[in-house]
């Protein structure tokens, strides 16, 4: 490390200049770069939470929704169904919820 740090300090100039024409580089080219800020068209199609994402967009066609998953191995109980409509009903209450869904899949 010691090496290192003599050998900056020796070409102290150049590496000045060096980082500067880097970061000038850099800078010109910011007006080339595109953002994307749909971050599911970034990720694999062979993703599972990609694939939900997607057939969820199918099924409610918006950019904007909240699922919400309950891990149940008796998912028809009738405990876990009044429980899913009480959840239900209570989103639905959100003055910015414009509709909420009960979809019960067993998996």
């Amino acid at each position: 490390m010691k090496n290192f740090t003599a050998w900056i300090l020796r070409f102290r100039i150049p590496v000045i200049v060096l980082i500067a024409a880097v970061s000038v580089f850099s800078a010109a080219q910011l007006k080339n770069m595109k953002m994307d800020p749909d971050i599911t068209n970034s990720l694999p199609d062979n993703l599972d939470a990609k694939r939900l994402y997607d057939k969820m967009g199918e099924i409610f066609p918006s950019k904007e929704f909240i699922f919400l998953g309950i891990d149940s191995h008796r998912i028809w109980s009738p405990e876990v169904i009044a429980f899913t409509d009480s959840l239900t009903r209570a989103v639905e209450n959100f003055p910015e919820v414009y509709q909420a869904f009960l979809l019960p899949i067993s998996v």
